[in-house]
């Protein structure tokens, strides 16, 4: 079985995501994509050109969402259950917007150019160096956001795909140093801090209930300026702020 099936198996988040590149129609890289002078415009596609700068940058953080599930769970993934490494460049990987510029897939090429990926925990540090780092530059200067921002949407999205996949592997240690790696720790590899350390705050435990969250994040992603998005739930910083819709 190859990768892409292997993943859609055990992780079905995937089965919408990752999928093989057809060499007859290839995808950009996200360094093309980054390169487009349209790109403030994709970011902020769904709330027009006319709006408020303060509802341009909700879009664009929440395009950044869609962007960190699209990269940041199939990486995850496909370290943790195929042990895999899948391009992480902005100039090696590739990744699919729909017709509304929204990030809908990650595109791999075959099995023989995938790299064994070892140490998971290793394969999320170069996600953060080698990819998440560089992105985030080119989306806090297009989007006209805060950078911490991108990183808190980084956080629980990496959080969320490093504990699934943990439990599917059975490996609740692998779980808990993911986390601690990703919240808890003040530099990731070669030195560099840590842009996530304390994007997402532990909740008073008496307040999580059954199949809750153990986390809130520390900033707030702005969906609740957008029509149409429901808060984030117990994630939400602002709970008292954010309403439906």
């Amino acid at each position: 079985m190859n990768t892409v099936a292997r993943l859609h198996d055990s992780f079905t988040y995937l089965r919408g995501v990752l999928g093989a590149e057809d060499p007859a129609d290839p995808t950009p890289t996200v360094a093309r994509l980054l390169a487009r002078p349209d790109l403030a415009d994709i970011l902020t596609r769904r709330c027009g050109a006319a709006a408020a700068p303060a509802i341009r940058r909700a879009a664009a953080s929440m395009w950044s969402q869609y962007y960190c599930g699209v990269v940041g769970v199939p990486v995850v993934a496909a370290a943790m259950l195929a042990g895999r490494r899948l391009p992480i460049t902005p100039d090696s990987c590739r990744i699919a917007c729909n017709p509304a510029g929204q990030p809908c897939g990650f595109r791999i090429a075959a099995d023989d150019d995938l790299a064994p990926a070892d140490d998971p925990l290793a394969v999320i540090d170069s996600l953060i160096r080698d990819h998440l780092l560089p992105v985030f530059d080119h989306l806090a200067e297009a989007g006209r956001m805060a950078p911490r921002l991108l990183w808190c949407n980084a956080a629980s999205i990496l959080v969320w795909a490093a504990r699934v996949g943990a439990e599917i592997r059975g490996d609740a240690a692998l779980a808990a140093h993911a986390r601690a790696r990703l919240l808890d720790h003040d530099e990731i590899a070669d030195g560099l801090a840590n842009p996530l350390k304390g994007m997402l705050i532990p909740r008073p435990p008496e307040e999580v209930q059954p199949g809750e969250g153990a986390f809130r994040r520390k900033i707030c992603c702005l969906r609740y300026q957008l029509d149409g998005f429901a808060d984030c739930g117990t994630l939400c910083p602002l709970p008292g702020r954010c309403g439906d819709g």
